[in-house]
């Protein structure tokens, strides 16, 4: 029987990645799959994947893990979903992994769910979120989507925010500010599947970094 051929859909290479490429090992077959490199082809009657221009093989599940940063969002989203609709398995489906990776719509149904989150806003222009730093004196800035403490800053108030702030929406379109919350350097996360924590761990930061996810 044939091993099966199995699709990582990832455009950052990560530690997790890593790991399950470490687990496949005289498993499965498995190939990272950028998804930045991706393109549909509605030509005729069928609906083809292409990556970098050829054929996308035939894959018998994917695993949705990690957007490319650099490429398009909206892009990249609508070709997974039709990546998908193609797929017999397809693990983290594209709308849960958009969801993780939304820092905004997470924030705001942990708050209408009536859990404790920071103050935070969603800003896309320069001089509304310089206004909110000024306001608050401090605040953490983040990417509205991502993971891995990547883009995450610490701003105050001071004289470099002209530059730091016109810099930061031009790489990322936007940012979500919250109210910086100390942590001494370390924070806990709890992994919950359904109504139940099953594990949690404990994270440190580096030395001078007030991120504990990197």
């Amino acid at each position: 029987m044939a091993r099966p051929w199995i699709a990582i859909v990832s455009g950052v290479a990560t530690r997790h990645v890593e790991a399950f490429l470490a687990a496949s090992r005289g498993l499965c077959r498995v190939e990272v799959v950028d998804p930045g490199e991706l393109s549909v082809d509605l030509h005729r009657s069928r609906i083809r994947l292409r990556r970098r221009g050829a054929a996308l093989p035939p894959y018998d599940a994917a695993v949705f893990r990690r957007l490319n940063p650099k490429g398009s969002f909206d892009f990249q989203v609508q070709v997974l979903r039709e990546w998908q609709r193609l797929l017999s398995v397809a693990v983290n489906r594209v709308d849960a992994m958009v969801n993780a990776m939304d820092k905004l719509a997470i924030t705001a149904r942990l708050k209408e769910a009536g859990l404790p989150v920071p103050s935070s806003w969603a800003v896309a222009d320069v001089r509304t979120a310089e206004d909110v730093v000024r306001r608050e004196g401090m605040v953490v800035a983040k990417p509205m989507y991502g993971s891995m403490g990547e883009g995450v800053q610490l701003w105050r108030s001071t004289d470099k925010l002209r530059r730091v702030v016109p810099e930061y929406l031009a790489e990322y379109g936007a940012v979500l500010l919250q109210e910086f919350v100390p942590s001494g350097g370390r924070d806990v996360r709890v992994f919950v599947v359904g109504d139940k924590a099953v594990a949690a761990c404990s994270r440190i930061a580096p030395s001078g970094d007030c991120r504990t996810n990197v």
